[in-house]
């Protein structure tokens, strides 16, 4: 058989029992993994690969191999032959899939000049926000959602291991207009901003990939991470049916309940009397930590995050 005829296999039958795949895929996420224990030192460039069949696997180019790949782009649809096959990670897994995709020196790459339609552009395993309960805390893989934004705070800047970050918390509603809040840092903080929200001509729905979602205050919060995507009012099935199902129920909404809703929105974000009771939340479980020592080493890492979230250093 000719090589250029050969068939393509499909991301569900990539397992470790051998190693010569031949896969046609479009490269639907490209990010670079840095150490923020060495200065940002960089680790590696982690991609996420998409199939025709809408398969998904997380791959990663070590630093060392990186300089072999540079030509590759989010966006577009390559061959890639002669690469690793491993196991997926136990903890913060970037797709659901039971295996991850190493390159190599040798692994071949070969950008396709197909149809574009052949692959679609993206794919995202969303999460409704009825079943992160069950998701929160366990760190196993790391969560899609998209949801309408409904609040946004101002950004604020705050030191995290001596680096200031930017972070401004967003509050989005789903089809059953129940609502979450999300961390945004960094760059995620910086490319939604009010011009966005309040666009009067269009909703804005975001999807927002690789979150993580903790209990905090008695409330699931999501945050976002360096290998999260964000899209907004992307022209795809699922912010099409948000959008319309949204539209279906405030028209069944008189118009007083719709300025109510959108006034206690506007408060609810960065309300001065939820943060007073969180600071003395704070303080019971500082003074709970040097009361109660012999409970520390289980509870710290969650203490952690909730004076990361309030602005102090852990």
């Amino acid at each position: 058989m000719d090589r250029q005829s050969q068939r393509y296999n499909l991301l569900d039958e990539i397992e470790t029992e051998k190693d010569d795949w031949n896969i046609r895929v479009r490269v639907t996420r490209m990010w670079e993994v840095l150490n923020i224990k060495t200065n940002n030192e960089l680790m590696s460039v982690d991609l996420v690969l998409l199939d025709e069949k809408d398969n998904l696997i997380h791959a990663s180019i070590r630093k060392s191999f990186v300089n072999h790949f540079r030509d590759m782009q989010e966006g577009k649809i390559y061959r890639i032959k002669y690469f690793g096959v491993v196991k997926n990670k136990d903890a913060y897994r970037i797709v659901n899939h039971k295996y991850m995709i190493r390159f190599y020196a040798t692994t071949s790459v070969k950008l396709l000049e197909t149809n574009d339609e052949l692959i679609a552009k993206q794919k995202f395993e969303l999460v409704p926000f009825d079943e992160l309960k069950y998701l929160a805390d366990k760190n196993t893989t790391l969560i899609d959602v998209i949801g309408e934004i409904v609040g946004i705070s101002p950004m604020e800047k705050i030191e995290v291991r001596g680096k200031k970050l930017n972070k401004r918390l967003i509050e989005l509603q789903d089809n059953r207009r129940e609502k979450i809040r999300i961390t945004f840092w960094d760059k995620f903080a910086k490319a939604i901003n009010e011009e966005i929200c309040f666009d009067n001509s269009m909703r804005p729905i975001i999807i927002i990939t690789s979150t993580t979602v903790k209990t905090y205050m008695r409330k699931l919060s999501l945050s976002s991470t360096n290998s999260s995507k964000l899209s907004v009012n992307l022209d795809i099935l699922e912010v099409i049916e948000l959008r319309k199902s949204l539209e279906e129920i405030e028209f069944s909404l008189d118009e007083k309940e719709k300025k109510i809703e959108s006034l206690q929105l506007s408060r609810s974000i960065l309300d001065p009397n939820e943060i007073s009771k969180m600071k003395r939340t704070l303080l019971e479980i500082l003074t709970f930590i040097k009361t109660e020592k012999e409970q520390v080493s289980i509870k710290c890492a969650r203490y952690c995050y909730l004076l990361l979230e309030l602005g102090f250093n852990c």
